[in-house]
């Protein structure tokens, strides 16, 4: 489990130093798991430095990937929703969306039910873990106490992954795109950078 206070509540870490081992980089072997796979990105209102939960910041599009048995499934979950705030200039540059492309969506408590019966059971796979994360579990924060998930998510982190096995290298999605021979989507969305992340973890972990 991370100390971070924000993550105790609701998410615990998998050590990958626990389940991998090297075999012939890149390619590393993970204990077989049997549980179903989620995996998870976000697009919030800001991506600047300091532009974080802290400061106010929310999330305005969740999406997520399943892979069961080594195999993405093609179920999907996919929502933009509306945080009663402005999107950052900066942020907009990122993922295209600007502030009345979200407003009057749904809010973060009309889709988190969804949201959650999406991922729940299952290990949940994300790319610079601790920034979607803190997010995610903010949100939750925000919800009535009657709304807000009871069950704790185990989650592994991709970047923590990449930068044991490529140290010293480009490890942002598209530098291991480029790295795994798996196409690039320039379009950052939450949707389509779930469906890289899911594609990256089947061939990094498993040679897929």
């Amino acid at each position: 489990m991370v100390s971070d206070p924000l993550f105790t509540r609701r998410f615990n870490l998998i050590n990958y130093r626990l389940l991998i081992r090297p075999i012939n980089r890149p390619l590393v072997k993970l204990v077989k798991l049997t549980m179903r796979i989620t995996v998870i990105d976000t697009e919030t209102t800001g991506l600047c430095k300091g532009c974080d939960v802290n400061k106010g910041h929310r999330i305005i599009q969740i999406s997520a990937v399943e892979i069961v048995d080594y195999k993405i499934t093609g179920k999907t979950f996919n929502k933009i929703v509306d945080p009663e705030m402005e999107i950052t200039p900066k942020a907009t540059e990122i993922h295209g969306l600007r502030t009345e492309d979200v407003k009057g969506k749904e809010k973060f408590e009309d889709i988190v039910k969804d949201f959650v019966n999406f991922i729940s059971g299952s290990l949940i796979v994300i790319h610079n873990a601790p920034f979607d994360i803190a997010f995610i579990d903010q949100e939750f924060k925000r919800l009535p106490i009657e709304m807000q998930p009871t069950e704790t998510f185990e989650y592994f982190d991709t970047l923590e992954v990449a930068r044991h096995i490529y140290p010293y290298e480009d490890n942002t999605l598209k530098g291991l795109c480029e790295r795994y021979d798996i196409q690039y989507s320039n379009g950052h969305d939450a949707l389509s950078d779930s469906i890289m992340l899911a594609k990256i973890y089947l061939r990094m972990l498993y040679g897929i």
